[in-house]
């Protein structure tokens, strides 16, 4: 029962829904000048259709039809020279009142041989026209638009402002960089010509107008070159040097000269070009390159040889190639210093993890140095990335501090990749611990400079079956007899598959491993001369260098390197053969053995082998009374 004073209305039922409120479109500037192109360009269309187009039609009628308006008299028709009857037009009445004025009439008649013709417009013409002014208008509309957009474009290269991400003060020191110790020596020097450059100058010194940092990805180049901005107090202007070519042609010029222009206004200052060699690579005589790469390298190199000591702006730029870049690029008085970031060694590395472990809590059992040791020819992205993937890790696990199983899983990953679930037979599981106890026992046997880190049989992104090799320390060169030893322990799965399985039942798992023996022993060939064959190189006829005029020579060399390799393999491992059934038979049972574990299995077994066999007691004398007399 409602309220006297409450109004009768009806309660909302679930089913009810609440109206949505209505949007209100509004026109954007954009779209009122698209409207007003169209406008225009509908109008100037028709009226040149308009002006070329035929707008009437004749239809004709026959004598004394109702449609006829007026009909000549008979003796009024007059006759041409040649007796023919010559046509008549006759204006049509005008039924207008009096005292109006008289409109135009659009509709004329004309009498030829007794037949009247009537011509009035034709509305079909009007809507043809009407339907063509609205289509070209529209096309003139978008085109007008467009080119309109793309100048705007090219207008747009630097920032409008100094808070642009372009330009910027970096705070980063050389104190944040680690591992290329030799490289922020040379480039100390361009932060004291950046702070003080009459004290070069006073002595008639030219400041150098480029730097170019080139090495292996990931080594740290533009860290290195916000390091030296941020030493100096410099401008930094960071941009890709493939972000100087576009469609048009021109418009990477105009982006140099502007980006030139506005570090002049902004000095001191430092432009940082990354990936230069895609606009300074060698030119070349095609034609669409020579309008656009080429105007774009040679504005590059005028805007360079433009600077002068006073205008207190450097160019560095950065590549991962530098022997694909241009002669007129490297000369002198353009890029004077080059200077080479290469990948950091041991003590590098550990700094590079130090550097990189801040802010991360670290378990006490974390050993950085074991760390540095593991990863040879890694950069400082990787080892960053490792130091990530582990704290991913102990995130996902829920726990405090970042462990060393999670730095060691994490390590896993970036080498070969995550885990993965792989139904497989006992068979075929018992096969890869035998090949990749293979690989493990000739390179324990082998030595020579070599650590066998773990090996496991847990399926990891494209292999079944992991082995992983580190030298002792950091080699700048390789002997013959460490090439000929990774020959065999490359070979020693395969081997330790035929003792297992025999030749019949060998498996495809070891095609990687046949890759690469194949791609060292042809590099010992026809790169190293480390064979009987004249020491010379012998290239391999792929474009970069002469055709090889004796390809059978070298591959005999090749088959025999192998075949040397594959037989010493064997050797060690039969000789061996009770140790690499203890090395699979633990893998099965645990799926991945350390390298610790490695070497207490190999020993146990040897130490068994070596150990005197027990003499069996001599035979207890016969009682005296026992003798037969």
């Amino acid at each position: 029962m409602n309220d006297a004073n409450t109004p009768n209305t009806p309660s909302p039922t679930p089913e009810e829904k609440p109206e949505k409120p209505v949007r209100s479109w509004k026109l954007k500037p954009v779209h009122v000048r698209m409207i007003r192109a169209g406008i225009a360009a509908a109008a100037l269309t028709g009226a040149v259709l308009y002006s070329t187009q035929t707008p009437h039609t004749a239809h004709p009628s026959a004598t004394g039809s109702p449609a006829a308006t007026a009909t000549a008299p008979a003796h009024s028709s007059p006759t041409s020279t040649h007796g023919s009857p010559s046509p008549t037009t006759v204006p049509p009445k005008s039924t207008a009142p009096a005292g109006t004025a008289k409109k135009k009439s659009t509709t004329q008649t004309i009498t030829l041989n007794n037949s009247t013709v009537t011509i009035q417009p034709s509305s079909s013409a009007s809507s043809q026209l009407m339907g063509d002014m609205l289509l070209y208008g529209l096309i003139i509309g978008v085109g007008y638009l467009f080119f309109r957009s793309m100048k705007k474009r090219q207008t747009s290269l630097v920032p409008k402002s100094n808070h642009d991400p372009l330009s910027t003060r970096p705070a980063t020191r050389f104190s944040d960089v680690a591992g290329q110790d030799e490289a922020v020596k040379d480039v100390q020097e361009i932060v004291e010509m950046l702070k003080n450059p009459e004290r070069f100058t006073r002595v008639g010194a030219k400041v150098p107008r480029g730097v170019l940092l080139y090495g292996p990805p990931g080594t740290g180049k533009t860290l290195l070159a916000r390091a030296v901005a941020g030493e100096s107090d410099a401008t930094f202007f960071s941009i890709s040097a493939s972000s100087f070519e576009e469609m048009l042609v021109g418009l990477g010029a105009s982006r140099v000269r502007a980006l030139f222009a506005k570090a002049k206004t902004m000095a001191p200052a430092i432009i940082f070009i990354d990936e230069v060699d895609s606009v300074g690579q060698r030119r070349s005589g095609h034609a669409l390159s020579s309008n656009t790469e080429n105007q774009t390298l040679n504005q590059f190199l005028s805007e360079l040889d433009g600077l002068e000591g006073r205008d207190n702006v450097i160019v560095i730029a950065s590549t991962n190639r530098p022997e694909v870049l241009d002669e007129a690029f490297l000369r002198p008085g353009r890029f004077d210093r080059k200077i080479a970031v290469t990948l950091p060694d041991i003590e590098g590395r550990r700094q590079i993890l130090q550097i990189h472990s801040k802010g991360k809590p670290l378990a006490d059992n974390v050993d950085l140095e074991s760390i540095a040791r593991r990863t040879p020819g890694m950069s400082g992205a990787d080892l960053e990335n490792i130091l990530n993937e582990a704290a991913l890790l102990a995130g996902r696990a829920g726990t405090a501090t970042i462990s060393q199983a999670n730095i060691d899983e994490a390590y896993m990953r970036v080498v070969a990749g995550a885990e993965r679930k792989l139904e497989m037979t006992p068979e075929e599981r018992e096969t890869i611990a035998y090949h990749e106890g293979g690989h493990a026992l000739v390179a324990k046997l082998q030595g020579d400079g070599k650590i066998v880190e773990s090996v496991t049989i847990i399926p990891r992104g494209q292999a079944l079956g992991l082995t992983s090799i580190v030298p002792e320390r950091d080699q700048v060169l390789l002997s013959k007899k460490q090439l000929l030893n990774e020959l065999a322990h490359l070979f020693g799965g395969r081997a330790a598959e035929e003792m297992f399985l025999g030749d019949d039942a060998i498996t495809t798992g070891a095609s990687n491993d046949l890759e690469r023996m194949t791609q060292v022993a042809e590099n010992m060939v026809r790169r190293y001369a480390m064979t009987k064959l004249a020491p010379r190189a012998y290239p391999s006829g792929d474009g970069r260098g002469p055709a090889l005029d004796d390809p059978g020579r070298v591959a005999g060399e090749v088959d025999q390197l192998v075949t040397e390799a594959a037989e010493r393999a064997r050797k060690l491992l039969t000789e061996n053969r009770d140790v690499l059934d203890a090395i699979a038979k633990s893998l099965m049972e645990k799926e991945t053995i350390t390298g610790d574990e490695l070497a207490g299995i190999v020993e146990s077994m040897v130490s068994k082998r070596a150990a005197p066999a027990v003499p069996a007691p001599p035979p207890s004398p016969a009682p005296k009374g026992a003798e037969l007399g």
